[in-house]
């Protein structure tokens, strides 16, 4: 239990999110030992040991201005022109852009969620990630509450025609990936939203998109959180499809 409480304070300066992956992982690791006897006990199991916290300050996160998403949208035109093996990152980046959506819920996209007779996409899966780190697909939105089964950020909205475009060749380039419109094909696994963000600092360290000290970690989330700001700033129609439901 010392040793334990002694990395407890080393470890301390790492994120609260990398934290919770190291103490699950010393949860399934002292479980796993107990149920071979390699070990008298789980300490883990003990009600006095606690999970630290971290002493990082939490980093602020701020939407891309209008300007900088304009930028953005000019930079994805621009990279798709010049390197189409990149379609799919532009693909998903866009769709953020033009629906709000979290990068999580673009990547969960299925076939099953398209009507393109009514000319409607439903947003109602995610990628996420499980106490061992493994990516799965959700059967739910992130603001999916089981003790309530409420599924607020399930919703329909129709497709913009930039957004139909986007989705139309989706679904024509799609190979044998099940249900899924975005997926790795070289390593046949999901196409994961790190991807995703790693693809969008390089771009923003190549093209100075975002000049300000937000850690670029956060420059996918600054996608999501750009609507709501752009409401308040702007009537543009080229982002509007996105609905709350508070």
């Amino acid at each position: 239990i010392k040793d334990i409480e002694k990395l407890n304070d080393r470890i301390r300066n790492y994120s609260n999110e990398t934290l919770s992956k190291v103490w699950s992982a010393l949860k399934i690791a002292f479980k796993i030992a107990y149920s071979h006897r390699i070990v008298q006990f789980n300490i883990m199991s003990d009600e006095t040991i606690l999970r630290p916290i971290s002493s990082k300050p939490r980093a602020k996160v701020e939407a891309l201005t209008i300007d900088e998403q304009n930028k953005l949208l000019e930079v994805l035109k621009q990279e798709q022109l010049e390197n189409s093996k990149n379609d799919n990152y532009i693909y998903a980046c866009l769709l953020q852009l033009y629906t709000g959506m979290r990068i999580g819920e673009v990547l969960a996209l299925c076939e099953d969620v398209i009507d393109l007779e009514k000319n409607t996409l439903t947003v109602k899966r995610t990628l996420t990630v499980d106490r061992n780190g493994k990516t799965y697909l959700s059967h739910h939105t992130k603001t999916y509450k089981s003790s309530k089964d409420d599924d607020r950020g399930k919703r329909t909205f129709t497709m913009s025609p930039p957004v139909r475009k986007i989705i139309e060749k989706l679904l024509s380039l799609k190979k044998k990936s099940g249900n899924l419109l975005f997926w790795n094909y070289k390593k046949d696994s999901f196409l994961f939203s790190s991807t995703i963000n790693s693809y969008l600092q390089k771009l923003n360290k190549k093209y100075n998109i975002v000049n300000r000290h937000t850690p670029l970690s956060h420059f996918k989330t600054h996608i999501h959180n750009s609507l709501r700001r752009i409401r308040n700033e702007s009537k543009s129609n080229s982002i509007s499809s996105r609905s709350y439901k508070k």
